[in-house]
């Protein structure tokens, strides 16, 4: 598979997921809080997820924008060594606000920083 044909796969593979976590963090607040790794049981909390429920959807648009556009290895690299700051926020934030009592998301965010990282370094290389 060349990089090009990785590319898409890549980008159709991320997009994807960012969208359902999107989704889910507007339809469904409270349980996209457990996943995020800060439990957030009340009303107004929730707006801040559903705010970052439509980060995560324009950003799996932005993604298959890619993909219509064909902007190639290089532009999607880029974009995710870019992206790759987000789940690094994310990790810093569980970690200051619920410490190691949720391992399982703090390990997610942080694999995912470095799973952006890599892949986006690896797509800008020639």
């Amino acid at each position: 598979m060349n990089k090009n044909k990785l590319s898409v796969a890549i980008a159709v593979v991320l997009g994807m997921g960012l969208v359902a976590v999107g989704i889910a963090s507007i339809v469904s607040p409270q349980f996209a809080s457990g996943m995020f790794g800060i439990a957030a049981a009340d009303r107004p909390a929730w707006a801040y997820l559903r705010a970052a429920g439509l980060r995560d959807i324009a950003i799996g648009i932005l993604l298959f924008s890619f993909i219509a556009l064909r902007s190639g290895p290089r532009v999607l690299g880029l974009t995710l060594l870019i992206l790759s700051l987000i789940p690094v926020g994310d990790a810093i934030n569980v970690w200051m606000n619920a410490g190691t009592r949720n391992v399982a998301a703090l390990a997610l965010h942080i694999v995912s920083a470095i799973a952006f990282f890599v892949l986006g370094f690896w797509l800008r290389i020639r």
